[in-house]
């Protein structure tokens, strides 16, 4: 006998909003969009936010400093969030951003992370990096991402909560757009790191708007 609440209405919802976004993005703006489906058998239940295992960037993206098309691979915390990187996956992803920067072996060669755009907060334009440092986001490793990519900038702070624990995902506090930019000044304590970021970063970045 089949169970007339099945499924629940909050999965049909989600199911209907996923829908509306697709049709929005493909029919209305016109955006070429790649669908994956995960299983149960994948065991990789956060596989919805894919922008913490990898990015793509444009050539001449970061004030011209990315020369070609480029797909990067992030090493992850947790294994279930590894998981997520499948190979037919990254063979798609391949086609479009044929320059490969894979960041995946410190993994197991140092055991630090840096977990995608969650960790990274970029502005594309001006190319400088914003970092929340945190277990999921190493210094080395966004010295190392800066370097590759040849952005020209990297701007590094620590980030916590009302309970002082830290924010492992940058893009959790701030957010820069088009002609917008979200930071949540009072969760950096650290009066010079706060100043550096508002006064010296985010503010010619504001200026550029207007």
């Amino acid at each position: 006998m089949s169970n007339p609440c099945w499924p629940p209405l909050p999965i049909v919802q989600v199911c209907g909003e996923f829908s509306e976004l697709h049709r929005q993005l493909t029919e209305v703006a016109g955006v070429e969009v790649q669908l994956f489906q995960h299983h149960i058998r994948h065991g990789t239940p956060d596989a919805v936010f894919p922008n913490n295992w990898f990015s793509t960037h444009a050539a001449g993206e970061g004030a011209g400093g990315v020369g070609e098309r480029t797909l990067v691979l992030y090493p992850m915390k947790c294994s279930n969030r590894a998981a997520e990187r499948r190979p037919e996956i990254i063979q798609v992803l391949l086609q479009q951003y044929p320059r490969l920067v894979d960041m995946t072996a410190h993994e197991s060669q140092s055991k630090s992370y840096f977990e995608g755009t969650g960790v990274l907060v970029l502005d594309r334009v001006n190319g400088v990096a914003y970092v929340a440092l945190s277990e999921r986001a190493d210094r080395a490793l966004a010295e190392e991402w800066v370097s590759g990519m040849g952005y020209k900038d990297l701007v590094t702070f620590h980030s916590s909560d009302q309970r002082g624990k830290s924010v492992y995902h940058t893009n959790v506090m701030m957010a820069i757009g088009t002609d917008v930019a979200v930071v949540c000044a009072e969760s950096v304590a650290d009066d010079k790191e706060k100043q550096n970021l508002l006064v010296s970063r985010l503010a010619a970045i504001l200026a550029s708007f207007f």
